[in-house]
């Protein structure tokens, strides 16, 4: 099977697996699961190939992206997730072009997606998408390249951070194992973690199928 087509299998099949992983991997999706719903995570289509979610934030921090637009703290964000679900499965052997090309597909598609949501007004408001990537190129800012994020490295400054930067990392280490186990490979955990960032402006310029062309 192709890592198209698994995409589709993976997200229609997403209860059976789940009911048919042993315990500790149930416990993972039930801890997923909680977190979501703490954290205020939610989809925004039904679509299968769809690989994020979405949750309202707010600005920690003034930042100014490139395309001009002014962040100033407070300010509304949505803070972009992994549907982990539906991200291709990578094969054992690790990340090849053809997993690279659906992915990439995944990715334009889901921010396609996104701003044809935030036009019909169904998702809260925001000025700016933010994601945090944790792995290295191949993985998943290869995918989103060339989207219009930018890229924003930002270190821990005290060390109640470095611990919360550990705890993020572990639970993301136990996320792929669930998910995506032969994405461990390429994971990164401990890196300074880079932020990417777009302006809703970008977003519906460049991914709005209404855009001008």
């Amino acid at each position: 099977m192709s890592e198209d087509l698994s995409i589709g299998s993976v997200a229609a099949g997403a209860a059976s697996v789940h009911a048919e992983a042993g315990w500790l991997r149930r416990s993972i999706f039930g801890l997923d699961a909680h977190l979501r719903r703490q954290h205020g995570i939610v989809e925004f289509t039904t679509r299968p190939d769809c690989i994020l979610r979405v949750a309202p934030a707010v600005a920690p921090r003034a930042l100014a992206l490139s395309d001009g637009t002014l962040i100033r703290p407070g300010d509304p964000l949505l803070d972009l997730h992994l549907w982990n679900e539906h991200v291709p499965v990578i094969p054992p052997g690790g990340v090849t072009l053809r997993w690279a090309t659906a992915a990439a597909r995944c990715a334009r598609n889901s921010l396609r997606m996104l701003a044809a949501e935030t036009q019909a007004g169904h998702v809260p408001n925001f000025i700016a998408l933010r994601g945090c990537l944790r792995f290295d190129g191949r993985l998943l800012q290869a995918p989103f390249a060339g989207c219009g994020f930018d890229t924003v490295v930002e270190s821990p400054h005290s060390a109640g951070a470095w611990v919360h930067e550990f705890g993020e990392a572990c639970l993301i280490a136990m996320l792929l194992w669930a998910f995506n186990p032969a994405g461990l490979g390429h994971a990164h955990l401990l890196r300074p973690c880079r932020f990417v960032w777009m302006s809703r402006t970008r977003l519906l310029e460049r991914h709005s199928r209404t855009r001008s062309r």
